[in-house]
């Protein structure tokens, strides 16, 4: 018994020693200073083309907040957009999702969604990979409920989702260009 053991331990040793200095025993955790990259990156106006690229030329801030003001300006060639906003760790994001399925629906409606939260815990999306993939999860308590707006009646029709405070904070190229939102519920769906 005590010699299986040995051995055991003996090729495990022998195992990891081999794999050299690449051996991780635990994931990392994303830095404060890659936090507050992501936090500046993402502060601000964002619009999204129909492949989920940002494109802040096909929208103004200002235009996206008249839309806002008044939902029936709102065409079917509005771009995706949101305003993102951070106050220490506070997080309060606004904005406009063209393609939002509502549970149980075939068709698809446009929302206007509000979402105000306090950040509490980020991890990499893709430990296995960090620090190379900066894609982020971030677990939120919400201040308010996330509030959906179904067009074209969004004053009379309101929405609130299962969710759980999860995000992902989406990275390319060294920056921060969006958040994704899924809901919580038993089949997860995208909201924004």
């Amino acid at each position: 018994m005590h010699t299986r053991l040995l051995l055991l331990v003996l090729c495990a040793v022998v195992l990891l020693s081999s794999c050299g200095g690449n051996v991780r025993w635990m994931h990392p955790d994303p830095t404060p200073e890659l936090l507050i990259k992501a936090m500046t990156d993402l502060h601000g106006f964002h619009a999204y083309g129909s492949l989920g690229d940002e494109d802040n030329s096909l929208l103004s801030s200002e235009e996206a907040e008249k839309l806002l003001a008044d939902t029936t300006l709102i065409t079917a060639e509005t771009p995706s957009f949101q305003f993102v906003s951070f106050s220490g760790r506070t997080i309060s994001i606004m904005g406009y999702n063209p393609v939002y399925r509502l549970p149980g629906e075939d068709h698809r409606s446009p929302i206007i969604y509000r979402y105000s939260a306090e950040l509490k815990r980020a991890r990499y999306a893709l430990p296995h990979m960090a620090p190379v993939s900066g894609s982020l999860i971030i677990t939120s308590k919400p201040t308010e409920k996330l509030t959906l707006y179904v067009l074209p009646m969004a004053r009379q029709q309101m929405v609130y989702p299962k969710f759980n405070g999860q995000m992902t904070f989406e990275s390319f190229a060294g920056r921060y260009y969006g958040i994704r939102v899924f809901s919580s519920d038993k089949r997860p769906h995208y909201i924004f």
